[in-house]
């Protein structure tokens, strides 16, 4: 959908699948959330669901789910969607490509996350600053809250993709 059809329809608190596909970069097997269950753009946080399934692109039938590890890719699709919708809701200018530049303090209490399970995966906002941005995220089965998937990601924001990928 086009920015300017964006910024005309409504963000409700919780946002399903089919408009979140919309509200990040990431299409196809790579997409990976199935809904915002909640946002806040007071304090720039965000959670989101996923049910692990056959289908996702980091299945592993020898886990029966997915690595933890993986769970990092959809801590990203969060943090895009929480910057898109800040963006529609201040009514700003479309969002640049985002890339990640680090992942830091990844620490994993858990190897996987089984066919089946529920994910959930919050991030908030440590800081934005010209469109270098850095988030606290983890990811837990719902209601496992202490076995989780825990780092901090650093990203930046990109005018011109094409530039950065010339150098």
């Amino acid at each position: 959908m086009e920015w300017a059809q964006l910024l005309k329809i409504p963000i409700a608190d919780k946002v399903e699948k089919e408009q979140l596909k919309d509200l990040v970069p990431q299409k196809g097997k790579m997409f990976l959330l199935d809904s915002v269950e909640s946002y806040d753009l007071k304090t720039m946080t965000i959670t989101c669901l996923k049910e692990i399934s056959e289908d996702n692109i980091f299945y592993k039938a020898d886990l029966e789910g997915i690595p933890a590890f993986t769970s990092f890719e959809m801590m990203a699709q969060a943090i895009a969607a929480l910057q898109t919708i800040k963006k529609i809701k201040n009514q700003e200018e479309e969002p640049n490509p985002g890339v990640i530049l680090t992942l830091s303090k990844f620490k994993s209490n858990i190897h996987s996350f089984s066919k089946g399970t529920e994910v959930c995966i919050q991030a908030e906002e440590e800081y934005n600053s010209n469109g270098l941005c850095c988030y606290i995220c983890q990811a837990f089965a719902r209601g496992k809250e202490a076995e989780a998937v825990k780092t901090k990601i650093t990203a930046m924001e990109i005018k011109d993709l094409s530039d950065l990928l010339k150098q």
